[in-house]
């Protein structure tokens, strides 16, 4: 089993069924979904054919606007989420590796302004 099957099957069959999910849809299709679990945002999703179209933002909108507090986790090699976290108030906090990829990955967290 590749690494790939098995973060496929990690988020299918552990993660996202523990998490309340949000998804955004057009008139056919789910173009992108959110997940949220104990202040966590395991997982956020665009369709790559719908990215750069407001679709992530309005997603991490959404969760902003009913939570105050966030946390998540972007691979290190992947600068540009990285810098979209940033450009929506999320903080660095750390960098770990994470324990089913072993890749670099940077901890992020936001806060709602009082």
């Amino acid at each position: 089993m590749s690494i790939g099957v098995l973060k496929k099957n990690n988020m299918r069959d552990l993660y996202l069924p523990n998490c309340d999910t949000w998804v955004f849809e057009d008139e056919s299709s789910i173009l992108g979904f959110i997940s949220y679990y104990k202040g966590e945002i395991p997982a956020i999703f665009v369709d790559p054919s719908a990215q750069s179209q407001g679709i992530g933002t309005n997603l991490l909108n959404f969760l902003k606007q009913k939570y105050s507090k966030l946390n998540l986790a972007v691979y290190k090699e992947n600068e540009k989420t990285h810098q979209f976290y940033i450009r929506h108030g999320f903080k660095d906090i750390e960098e770990t590796v994470c324990e089913h990829t072993g890749h670099r990955q940077i901890v992020m967290y936001w806060k709602a302004r009082s």
